[in-house]
């Protein structure tokens, strides 16, 4: 699986881009209808995701939206499905007008 990040944004607004991994073979063919959990910190800097879980389509990509939480700070969303690796997306809330990361 493979994934982007990092991404910030200011609390309660949603991450520019989904949080999407692409799920491939051991040749490099993708690997659809495979299901794919996304895992946020349950306190703290955290993301509100638009499901917990997504399928892949015939490409192998899955995705989930995420909007900033309340709490300022980094964190990782993880996105797994059994036998393969987890990817950490690096996600960061920002708080206050002006800050950049």
């Amino acid at each position: 699986m493979d994934g982007s990040s990092p991404q910030s944004a200011p609390t309660g607004t949603p991450f520019s881009e989904p949080l999407e991994v692409v799920v491939l073979d051991a040749y490099g063919n993708p690997v659809p209808s495979t299901t794919i959990t996304f895992d946020a910190p349950p306190s703290g800097a955290t993301a509100t995701l638009s499901a917990t879980t997504a399928m892949t389509d015939s490409s192998g990509h899955a995705f989930v939206t995420a909007d900033a939480g309340a709490t300022g700070g980094s964190y990782f969303v993880v996105a797994t499905t059994p036998g393969l690796p987890p990817v950490a997306f690096t996600l960061t809330n920002l708080v206050g007008a002006g800050l950049t990361v």
